[in-house]
């Protein structure tokens, strides 16, 4: 499965806003793109909801940060064991 390009989402978004392009439409227009159903689907779907085909920022995997508690916590399991038992 090839992921869809910028410029071919900006070009979904432009044929299915102005010219009511669906699925299958963009599909056999364009063939040699290799373009799932399932994936163009995920891109209509998010592009009807939101409006828009970028991500929203802060959307995914929350990242952890390094803080003295979490290195301490690692430093020394027994202790944050005990630590956490008591709260």
């Amino acid at each position: 499965m090839m992921v869809i390009s910028k410029e071919d989402k900006i070009l979904t978004k432009s044929l299915h806003e102005t010219k009511g392009y669906h699925i299958c439409k963009l599909l056999k227009q364009y063939l040699k793109k290799n373009w799932t159903k399932g994936g163009l689907d995920i891109l209509i779907t998010k592009l009807r909801s939101t409006g828009d085909i970028v991500r929203k920022h802060g959307s995914g995997r929350p990242r952890s940060t390094c803080t003295d508690k979490a290195l301490s916590e690692v430093a020394d399991p027994e202790q944050s064991i005990i630590d956490s038992a008591i709260i």
